[in-house]
């Protein structure tokens, strides 16, 4: 049947770029889908989360369940520990109001 009835339709010559185009777009297609699934590891080692192995391994071992993904995402992306204060001087003595 000729492809003239409707011009949205391809026609013939788009069909001559079957494989190349079949694989350019699965490639595309799992290079994006892998992106997604190992972007908690990405964004952990992004922002050097202290979990990162943690964050890595469910990502890598359990992310395709989709709560392993979300696990690893929060693993991700919890703030770390704020570094701890250094504590404040002592004030300086009075001085003595006692002659020795």
């Amino acid at each position: 049947m000729p492809n003239d009835a409707n011009p949205l339709l391809p026609g013939p010559e788009w069909l001559m770029l079957g494989a190349p185009v079949a694989v350019l777009s699965v490639s595309l297609t799992l290079i994006v889908a892998a992106g997604i699934y190992l972007l908690p590891t990405f964004l952990a080692v992004a922002r050097g989360s202290e979990r990162l192995w943690p964050a890595v391994l469910i990502d890598v071992l359990l992310g395709w369940t989709v709560i392993g993904w979300i696990a690893a995402m929060i693993l991700a992306l919890i703030p770390p520990k704020p570094a701890p204060s250094a504590p404040e001087p002592a004030p300086a003595a009075a001085p003595s109001s006692f002659a020795d």
